[in-house]
Protein backbone atom coordinates (compact mmCIF):
# COMPACT_ATOMS: atom_id res chain seq x y z
CA UNK A 1 0.00 0.00 0.00
CA UNK A 2 1.33 3.79 -0.86
CA UNK A 3 0.03 6.72 -0.10
CA UNK A 4 -0.64 10.54 -1.66
CA UNK A 5 -0.50 13.76 -0.07
CA UNK A 6 -3.34 15.06 1.44
CA UNK A 7 -1.72 18.34 1.28
CA UNK A 8 0.92 20.23 -0.62
CA UNK A 9 4.02 20.48 1.41
CA UNK A 10 6.15 23.63 0.04
CA UNK A 11 9.20 22.56 -1.19
CA UNK A 12 11.38 24.93 1.09
CA UNK A 13 10.23 22.74 3.77
CA UNK A 14 12.61 21.63 6.53
CA UNK A 15 13.12 17.80 6.61
CA UNK A 16 11.40 17.51 9.60
CA UNK A 17 8.52 18.74 8.07
CA UNK A 18 8.08 16.63 5.02
CA UNK A 19 8.80 13.39 7.93
CA UNK A 20 6.00 14.49 9.77
CA UNK A 21 3.80 15.00 6.01
CA UNK A 22 4.30 11.28 5.12
CA UNK A 23 3.56 9.74 8.92
CA UNK A 24 0.26 12.14 8.42
CA UNK A 25 -0.20 10.72 5.00
CA UNK A 26 0.37 6.56 6.43
CA UNK A 27 -2.41 7.56 9.36
CA UNK A 28 -5.12 8.99 7.18
CA UNK A 29 -4.33 5.94 4.54
CA UNK A 30 -4.61 2.98 7.36
CA UNK A 31 -7.53 4.88 9.42
CA UNK A 32 -9.24 5.55 5.81
CA UNK A 33 -9.89 1.91 5.76
CA UNK A 34 -12.40 1.71 8.39
CA UNK A 35 -15.71 3.62 8.31
CA UNK A 36 -15.35 3.22 12.37
CA UNK A 37 -13.69 7.11 13.32
CA UNK A 38 -10.70 7.03 15.45
CA UNK A 39 -10.63 8.62 18.58
CA UNK A 40 -7.42 10.41 17.40
CA UNK A 41 -4.67 10.36 15.22
CA UNK A 42 -1.13 12.12 16.15
CA UNK A 43 2.60 12.30 14.51
CA UNK A 44 5.31 12.05 17.16
CA UNK A 45 8.84 12.51 16.36
CA UNK A 46 11.08 9.94 18.67
CA UNK A 47 13.89 9.73 16.76
CA UNK A 48 17.21 11.97 17.12
CA UNK A 49 17.67 14.11 15.96
CA UNK A 50 14.34 15.16 17.04
CA UNK A 51 12.39 15.49 13.57
CA UNK A 52 14.30 12.58 11.64
CA UNK A 53 11.81 10.20 11.39
CA UNK A 54 7.90 10.33 12.75
CA UNK A 55 5.46 7.93 13.47
CA UNK A 56 1.75 7.67 13.47
CA UNK A 57 -0.39 6.75 16.46
CA UNK A 58 -4.27 5.98 15.63
CA UNK A 59 -6.10 5.38 18.58
CA UNK A 60 -9.66 3.94 18.36
CA UNK A 61 -12.53 3.78 21.14
CA UNK A 62 -13.11 0.40 20.57
CA UNK A 63 -11.19 -2.68 20.31
CA UNK A 64 -12.98 -3.97 16.47
CA UNK A 65 -10.94 -1.34 14.50
CA UNK A 66 -7.30 -2.42 16.01
CA UNK A 67 -8.50 -6.00 15.03
CA UNK A 68 -9.45 -5.28 11.71
CA UNK A 69 -6.79 -3.07 10.48
CA UNK A 70 -4.28 -5.64 12.16
CA UNK A 71 -6.29 -8.30 10.02
CA UNK A 72 -5.91 -6.22 6.90
CA UNK A 73 -2.16 -5.93 7.33
CA UNK A 74 -1.56 -9.53 8.42
CA UNK A 75 -0.18 -8.26 11.74
CA UNK A 76 -1.00 -9.72 15.61
CA UNK A 77 -2.95 -7.92 18.17
CA UNK A 78 -1.45 -7.65 21.53
CA UNK A 79 -3.64 -7.73 24.18
CA UNK A 80 -2.09 -6.25 27.70
CA UNK A 81 -3.55 -5.37 30.86
CA UNK A 82 -4.41 -1.95 31.50
CA UNK A 83 -4.91 -0.52 34.95
CA UNK A 84 -7.24 -3.00 37.37
CA UNK A 85 -9.98 -4.08 35.16
CA UNK A 86 -9.06 -2.76 31.50
CA UNK A 87 -7.71 -4.43 28.46
CA UNK A 88 -5.44 -2.02 26.15
CA UNK A 89 -5.59 -3.96 22.07
CA UNK A 90 -2.67 -2.80 19.81
CA UNK A 91 -1.57 -3.34 16.57
CA UNK A 92 1.79 -1.91 14.79
CA UNK A 93 1.78 -1.98 11.50
CA UNK A 94 4.32 0.08 8.50
CA UNK A 95 3.40 1.69 5.50
CA UNK A 96 5.89 3.08 3.18
CA UNK A 97 8.42 2.74 5.55
CA UNK A 98 6.27 4.85 8.57
CA UNK A 99 5.54 2.90 11.40
CA UNK A 100 2.04 3.48 12.71
CA UNK A 101 0.90 2.06 16.33
CA UNK A 102 -3.34 1.47 15.82
CA UNK A 103 -4.71 1.04 19.56
CA UNK A 104 -7.51 0.98 21.90
CA UNK A 105 -7.83 0.67 25.39
CA UNK A 106 -11.31 -1.44 26.70
CA UNK A 107 -12.64 -1.00 29.93
CA UNK A 108 -13.95 -3.21 32.42
CA UNK A 109 -13.09 -6.68 30.19
CA UNK A 110 -11.09 -7.83 33.48
CA UNK A 111 -12.06 -8.83 36.79
CA UNK A 112 -10.61 -6.89 39.79
CA UNK A 113 -8.06 -9.91 40.17
CA UNK A 114 -7.32 -9.81 36.71
CA UNK A 115 -8.85 -12.93 35.23
CA UNK A 116 -10.60 -12.00 31.55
Amino acid sequence: MTTESTAPVATTAPPWRTAQQQAMNVCWAVSGLLDAAPFCITQTSGAYPVGSTFSGDIHYAEAAPVHAIAAEYGVPVTETPSGTTDTCHVARVTVDGTDVRVWAIVYGTRTQDGAA
